[in-house]
């Protein structure tokens, strides 16, 4: 099914002015309510025709975007690029630990930083539990995927760990950030 999109002729390659706006229907091939619904209420909100036009197709893009990434297929490289985020979290929160066993960041830099790494592997952990890949790469997107469960939850644990269980800590994250780096050299 295809939806089909009102926009101003001028939008679409004429450039002569004419009292009233003549329009032109172009396809989309994205078919769902919400383009509908954001015409509309563009147009209840008086946002002039060349202004719903570019916020159209604002949406438009969105929403493909989001039915593309929501599709889950991860291929080589974007493992790869997982990995390498996942290992720079896991480096950065070993970094925080020896910083914390140290003395040398206070506890508030501590526990504010050891949450936002923690909530960001765990959103990669996410994406990686819930993406597919061929088959060959099913060993790698799962080993990723369990290491950045373990990341994140020895991040979440950091701030408020004693002195001796930050210097595990740090040996853990950074045994972590190795072994997402091999998996990363695996995938190239």
């Amino acid at each position: 099914m295809v939806e089909r999109l009102i926009v101003p002729e001028k939008d679409v390659g004429s450039i002569r002015r004419r009292p009233r706006q003549e329009f032109r229907t172009a396809t989309c091939l994205v078919d769902t309510p919400e383009i509908s619904t954001a015409r509309i209420v563009f147009t209840r909100m008086g946002v002039p025709a060349r202004g719903r036009s570019v916020l159209g197709l604002g949406v438009i893009v969105a929403l493909v975007g989001a039915s593309c990434a929501s599709s889950g297929q991860l291929g080589a490289k974007a493992l790869l690029e997982q990995s390498k985020t996942l290992r720079s979290e896991a480096a950065e929160g070993a970094l925080l630990s020896e910083d914390a066993v140290s003395g040398k960041a206070t506890s508030n830099y501590i526990h504010e930083h050891a949450v936002e790494l923690s909530e960001a592997a765990s959103q990669i952990e996410a994406t990686l539990k819930a993406a597919t890949t061929e088959p060959a790469l099913e060993p790698a997107l799962g080993q990723l995927a369990i290491l950045a469960g373990q990341i994140s939850a020895d991040l979440g644990r950091l701030s408020e760990a004693s002195t001796d269980e930050q210097r595990t800590l740090t040996s853990e994250l950074q045994a972590a950030a190795d072994a997402t780096q091999r998996i990363g050299e695996g995938l190239t």
